[in-house]
């Protein structure tokens, strides 16, 4: 890899669109920004020579003047277009055959297009006359806007309340388990809370964390989140995010943790213009990039230290299989991405009545023409859990974490402060925590990692009140939000009780034998 920074190299490079990053034509691999590179050489290999001065100075032309996803898209395009066609220059019959191959695609064609007419205007050969003429009166059919938040998908589209919950509650676990470091904690609940795309949250840096109190003595948590996909440099622009208290303490204790690290390998304190630009998410991979004969303050401006894009979504995997969440909906693995949050802030801001000016806010559009999506798909419809269904989801569902077992086989003393008991005063389960918990019990601890629940505790006295109280629930405000908010416990209560049943007949086979 080059030596970023070296002024020789520097001086005979072309400047790539993000800041501190830089290439040479003749190079065969270009780094045009933290995630993404370049690799002309796929592309000259196998392409005709009357045709790699007009590929590499146009590719070129985009590298420098527009951004690096864009540029690597072009060439991807490009790359997937020349093995397709064995070609010493480019005429209406090749594209016209890369065409019909690439049917549907229509975004993709459109930058092929964009590339091929950018070529020829620049004045390099291998295009021929016709083919220009042929590409520029080409229509395409617009994007299926939304498809899978309208038809709620649950595998691609966005999260009910109960899976985001029990995401959430998974990654709290992992964490308590040290399954996942502080950073993958902070990650993934900033990706659960905010619905940012990834690329967004890893250009975070230490400036963007803020806390304002307000004339009437209120106090705002806030992070300022960079824009991307605005034709806009690193970290040009950005969208003020409101977060709760205990999210930015969080937050502040990964800050930490980072300016730690970046301080521990420079062996001294960082200055306080240095802190300020210090990734949240650091890399201490990148370290391996700091020449310290250099100024750090070079480094911190740019993506250099910055985790790469993939990042996020790797942990938010990574949590999934730790802590085997499942989905209600599918009775498999919950499938996870960053997308899928994003698709659920929008569908929940739509479901608490907001319009599409709103919505378009909370998802950093720059315009409302995908907003709309969430307010058209804003039905009630809200699905009734009886004894059968709740029962049923119980089977496939991950909302009981804890182990149920005898009162006497509890492996600590049992006294009033551990005991836990039922919305009608009988003992249920006991937990240790219960002392240190806030949690208005018997409800919450049903899906508390910590609750350990009797074998003959009143589970199913338990189970049937929470139905009847959210039917009341629903009789009453006609609310789907409120509603749903019992959903999870009732579902983890259903697991209780088959869990104690399957225990009963495993006892009652063996006295049997």
């Amino acid at each position: 890899m080059r030596t970023i920074f070296n002024k020789t190299t520097v001086k005979e490079s072309l400047p790539a669109r993000t800041n501190g990053y830089y290439f040479a034509i003749t190079d065969d691999i270009w780094i045009l920004d933290g995630n993404h590179q370049i690799n002309t050489r796929a592309v000259t290999d196998i392409l005709d020579d009357n045709l790699k001065d007009g590929y590499l100075n146009t590719i070129a032309y985009f590298s420098r003047n527009f951004s690096a996803s864009f540029s690597c898209n072009l060439h991807g395009i490009f790359l997937k277009f020349i093995r397709n066609e064995k070609i010493s220059v480019i005429n209406k019959a090749a594209v016209l055959n890369f065409k019909i191959k690439m049917d549907g695609t229509g975004r993709d064609l459109r930058c092929f297009r964009r590339f091929i007419v950018k070529w020829h205007s620049l004045g390099y050969s291998g295009i021929e006359q016709d083919t220009i003429q042929i590409m520029q009166i080409w229509r395409f059919p617009g994007p299926t806007l939304g498809d899978v938040v309208k038809r709620r998908d649950p595998r691609l589209g966005p999260l009910t309340d109960i899976e985001v919950q029990s995401f959430n509650d998974g990654v709290i676990r992992a964490y308590e388990k040290k399954d996942i470091s502080l950073l993958m904690l902070t990650m993934a609940l900033l990706v659960s809370h905010t619905g940012r795309r990834p690329v967004q949250l890893l250009q975070m840096k230490i400036r963007d964390i803020m806390r304002i109190s307000k004339e009437n003595n209120d106090i705002y948590y806030l992070v300022n989140i960079p824009r991307i996909k605005q034709g806009l440099d690193f970290r040009e622009e950005f969208r003020t995010f409101r977060i709760t208290k205990e999210l930015y303490k969080l937050v502040c204790k990964q800050a930490n943790e980072s300016i730690t690290l970046l301080s521990v390998f420079m062996g001294r304190d960082l200055t306080a213009e240095e802190i300020k630009d210090v990734p949240l998410f650091i890399s201490t991979v990148k370290f391996r990039l700091i020449d310290t004969k250099l100024s750090l303050g070079d480094y911190l401006k740019n993506d250099k230290l910055h985790y790469y894009r993939g990042k996020t979504n790797k942990v938010l995997k990574k949590i999934i299989w730790k802590e085997k969440i499942y989905s209600e909906r599918t009775g498999e693995l919950l499938y996870i991405n960053a997308r899928r949050f994003r698709y659920t802030l929008g569908t929940r801001a739509a479901k608490e009545g907001y319009g599409e000016i709103i919505i378009a806010e909370l998802l950093d559009h720059s315009t409302t023409d995908n907003a709309g999506i969430y307010v058209q798909n804003n039905v009630d419809n809200a699905y009734k859990i009886d004894k059968a269904v709740g029962k049923a989801l119980a089977g496939i569902s991950d909302a009981f974490k804890g182990q149920v077992k005898r009162r006497e086989d509890i492996g600590y003393e049992i006294t009033p402060l551990v005991k836990i008991k039922s919305h009608d005063g009988e003992d249920a389960g006991s937990c240790q925590q219960c002392s240190s918990c806030s949690a208005n019990v018997p409800i919450p601890c049903y899906t508390c990692m910590h609750f350990t629940p009797w074998l003959n505790g009143p589970h199913e006295k338990v189970y049937e009140y929470l139905i009847s109280e959210r039917e009341r629930i629903y009789n009453t405000t006609q609310d789907r939000n409120m509603t749903e908010s019992l959903d999870r416990t009732i579902i983890a209560v259903g697991q209780v009780v088959n869990h104690c049943k399957a225990m009963r007949d495993l006892e009652q086979r063996r006295e049997n034998i």
